[in-house]
């Protein structure tokens, strides 16, 4: 999860410039693109419990890392705003997939006389790689142009998606 958050804050915290000087979106139709993500939230959300039957948790993740690094490398490839909402619903819909899996994960692997602890230290994680993963973003975005915190977060997901999916504990 910690990758993940990296990842999509790296390039969160730079789409707003990249909406504004590369895609010319006004600002309503900035709000709309960020909906597209809830879209795909919301679709994920209702598909999720196949894919828990199928898939263990860690390929659930690597699957939601995936989904997530197809949509930053399509969005600094492209430069269209309707290919960015096709593509803001599937990192939307990533990101909804990655919260069944930890949360699954998380219910099913830890002790109740446990749970508490694992999940502020995921929290820890999970939140402190956001920070980090947007401060970087920004930091990429000044030193090589707004694209190469997309291509940052396609490369830490890709390398999560990789080093993730091998594993089945479940």
């Amino acid at each position: 999860m910690g990758a993940f958050n990296f990842a999509y804050n790296a390039s969160m915290a730079v789409f707003v410039l990249y909406a504004r000087e590369v895609l010319k979106v006004p600002t309503a139709a900035y709000g709309v693109l960020l909906a597209a993500g809830a879209l795909g939230g919301v679709v994920m959300g209702w598909q999720a419990r196949p894919l828990t039957r199928s898939l263990s948790y860690c390929q659930m993740m690597a699957v939601a890392h995936v989904a997530q690094g197809i949509a930053w490398i399509g969005i600094a490839a492209g430069a269209n705003v309707w290919a960015t909402a096709i593509l803001f619903v599937i990192a939307g819909a990533g990101g909804s997939l990655s919260s069944v899996a930890l949360g699954s994960a998380r219910q099913a692997l830890t002790p109740d006389a446990l749970l508490g602890r694992v999940v502020s230290a995921t929290r820890l994680f999970a939140l402190g790689a956001a920070g980090i993963g947007a401060l970087t973003g920004g930091v990429v975005a000044a030193g090589f142009g707004l694209t190469a915190a997309f291509a940052l977060s396609a490369s830490v997901l890709a390398a999560g998606a990789l080093l993730t999916w091998p594993y089945r504990p479940q």
